[in-house]
């Protein structure tokens, strides 16, 4: 009788929406669709109206966009009789979204097109700088309120006038309606884990990332950041809530979780009942989590350890973001963290084999060449005893909605999208010629210091054992496999051109393909002592 009961109800459904997610990683998928189908059909009305399906597609980069992007809209074709579309939109996909709304209009002209996420920023629109955008309706701040908000709206044919937390187009421009109020509480949102929403195909995937959601918002207000934006709390989902999500992902043979919260232990209590949860439950899995320098003691660090130690194949990641030594371009940015609370953060971490993904950021307001070089030294120095430590280095990047933008017009810094997303381009202190040498250095860091990358530890032992024999900077030896790497790369290298296009796509993508560890370790053996030794601090 019930499946009677539940065949009839999928009959009676009248309207059709389409989520398509393009995630930031080859083994991941994008959690907010499912955020938003959950709340969605935890109202009624909707729930009978509306039918709900997801595409997930993982990364797409420059390298193989034409194809995938042919591919990916022969999936959402299938749709065609859909009455809505809806994308979420990141710095990484939002190109390819672009291209995917364009073709839509043509062959699905009588579908709405909804665009969310990170990318869609309030001031944004007002300022003009997303009148290029194919879409109906722009949701921004959070969305899943909104996004009920508009399939009620279409399936009654009301105004869209008093929805919060969109803009819709009229007469061919965006009105742009008022804030969206945020949560109170995540546990307003139905898990899309427990909720069923997340279908087993995507779980199931061999080294699949399930991602989990603990809380909302950021304590801290960086100026480049969107973290915090339109969140004047941090908000949070409940320990149980978190431990029962992690459980479902593991019944279904998921080992790898992200918590994808600005700063995983915000609150360190709430974060130590989790991690006792996940103990007493003796999870088996891969764990990565972001944290503020600071935000840690030794009872919470030995709590990571203690799930690590449950079994041989556990292991937690956590990215710790410093960002730069340069603490004058920290203020800058409203990020006041001491160069000394990543020390003690880092060695809480590392006397218990925790590992530890360092992020930094290149070309903060103020910096540099030298500012810079300074950073990189110095973690390359910190890293010199470390197998497993990552040192991951982004570009500035200048994101829709952020603080940043006034910063960023003091100092005169030029953003484009034109290759990688709002990147840095350069400024009068960090010219192109400048900006270019730095994004080099940090290509051959990746490829030379992070796990991963190279087949062995063999690629990173040899170059702290070259930088000790010629008793120079970490730096100065990079600087000579630069020289070679010029020379010996075919011109068509991303590297080896002028002002080397896509940066982080190659040095994620590329470099591993490019330069083989047996080519940097004879590199590396014919190394002398560089004829600048010394012109950068230690």
């Amino acid at each position: 009788m019930t499946i009677l009961k539940q065949a009839d109800l999928k009959k009676q459904k009248q309207f059709k929406a389409v989520l398509i997610g393009i995630s930031g990683a080859h083994n991941s998928f994008c959690l907010s669709l499912y955020n938003l189908k959950s709340f969605a059909y935890s109202d009624p009305i909707i729930h009978h109206n509306w039918s709900i399906e997801i595409i997930q597609e993982p990364l797409i980069t420059e390298l193989d966009y034409e194809t995938r992007i042919e591919i990916l809209i022969k999936k959402i074709m299938k749709h065609s009789d859909a009455d809505l579309f809806g994308f979420s939109c990141y710095m990484w996909n939002m190109k390819y979204v672009n291209k995917l709304c364009d073709i839509l209009k043509i062959q699905s002209p009588f579908s709405k097109i909804v665009l969310g996420g990170p990318e869609i920023s309030k001031d944004w629109i007002i300022k003009g700088l997303l009148n290029n955008l194919t879409a109906d309706y722009l949701v921004f701040g959070e969305g899943e309120k909104s996004f009920n908000e508009i399939l009620k709206s279409i399936q009654n044919n009301e105004s869209k006038s008093k929805i919060n937390g969109i803009a819709f187009k009229e007469n061919e421009n965006w009105i742009v309606n008022a804030q969206q109020i945020p949560f109170k509480s995540l546990l307003d949102i139905p898990s899309p884990y427990i909720s069923g929403c997340i279908d087993d195909e995507i779980l199931i995937k061999e080294d699949i990332q399930a991602n989990i959601e603990t809380q909302r918002g950021c304590s801290l207000r960086c100026s480049y950041c969107i973290y915090h934006k339109d969140m004047p709390n941090i908000v949070y989902g409940g320990v149980e809530r978190v431990l029962a999500e992690v459980d479902y992902i593991s019944n279904k043979g998921c080992k790898r979780i992200r918590f994808v919260d600005a700063n995983f232990t915000s609150n360190i209590n709430y974060t130590k009942d989790i991690m006792r949860g996940l103990i007493s439950r003796k999870i088996e899995a891969t764990i990565f989590a972001e944290l503020i320098p600071g935000f840690i003691d030794e009872e919470l660090a030995n709590l990571f350890k203690e799930f690590n130690d449950l079994w041989e194949w556990n292991y937690i990641t956590l990215g710790v973001g410093v960002q730069s030594i340069n603490i004058d371009a920290l203020r800058r940015v409203k990020r006041k963290i001491a160069i000394e609370k990543f020390d003690e953060t880092f060695e809480l971490l590392s006397s218990r084999g925790i590992y530890a993904k360092i992020d930094i950021i290149l070309g903060l307001p103020g910096e540099d060449i030298l500012s810079i070089a300074n950073t990189q030294e110095y973690m390359l120095n910190k890293l010199k005893k470390s197998k497993a430590h990552l040192l991951c280095c982004h570009t500035m990047r200048g994101l829709p909605g952020t603080d940043l933008y006034n910063l960023a017009q003091q100092f005169q810094m030029h953003f484009s999208s034109e290759r990688e997303p709002h990147e840095l381009i350069e400024s009068p202190i960090l010219p192109r010629q400048d900006m270019v040498h730095v994004l080099r250095r940090t290509a051959i860091i990746f490829r030379i210091i992070n796990p991963g990358f190279s087949k062995s530890h063999d690629v990173r032992k040899k170059f702290y054992e070259t930088v000790e024999k010629l008793l120079c900077s970490h730096l100065d030896v990079i600087d000579q496999l630069i020289n070679i790497m010029l020379k010996d790369l075919p011109s068509d290298s991303w590297f080896a051109q002028d002002d080397f296009p896509y940066a982080e796509t190659w040095w994620w993508e590329c470099s591993a393909h490019e330069v083989s560890d047996q080519m940097i370790i004879e590199w590396l053996k014919d190394l002398t002592l560089p004829n600048n030794c010394g012109n950068l601090v230690n």
